[in-house]
């Protein structure tokens, strides 16, 4: 049985609270950071973390990103300020495969599940995304490009404040 969609700030506040008595996640009445099971006996958090400032939420996923970070071992690397190339630069590159698949398959989920809280980097990882089975060094290039940008932005999230209507409003300058 589906639940119906969250129309108010308030109906968002109770699910997101019964979820957390539900699955007996842990809270802390300025925040609330929602666990899972990642692996069969390690209990990893899954990293949507919900803050709660006066009476509006705060979703981010610094922790997550992180632990993407620990994984793809790139702390060291420099924040770039866009997550992809201009468009002619994306196409010119190596075509050599990129051995390590299972890395790059690895990271791009992580920057997918990413997307739940950073709608910023959709483009830019449904372009990678295209790749998973035959990626090419270039394309790992571009990979590392987009966690690079995360690595600079990792604070950012999506903002829920009390007093908006909960209406998803978008935009397109399509010439």
């Amino acid at each position: 049985m589906m639940r119906p969609p969250v129309r108010s700030y308030s109906e968002l506040v109770t699910l997101l609270e019964s979820y957390a008595d539900k699955y007996k996640l842990d809270a802390t009445p300025a925040s609330m950071v929602f666990y899972g099971q990642k692996s069969y006996k390690n209990r990893k958090q899954i990293g949507i973390e919900v803050h709660k400032y006066g009476s509006n939420l705060f979703l981010s996923q610094h922790r997550y990103i992180v632990d993407l970070f620990t994984r793809a071992g790139m702390h060291e690397s420099k924040p770039l300020s866009t997550p992809m190339p201009k468009k002619a630069q994306q196409k010119s590159g190596s075509q050599e495969l990129f051995t390590d698949v299972k890395t790059y398959r690895s990271l791009v989920g992580g920057l997918q599940y990413l997307t739940f809280t950073r709608p910023d980097i959709s483009y830019s990882v449904n372009y990678v995304c295209q790749f998973m089975q035959a990626p090419t060094t270039t394309h790992f290039q571009l990979v590392k490009r987009i966690l690079r940008f995360v690595q600079g932005t990792a604070t950012l999230g999506i903002l829920i404040m009390s007093n908006s209507s909960l209406d998803l409003y978008g935009f397109s300058d399509a010439d």
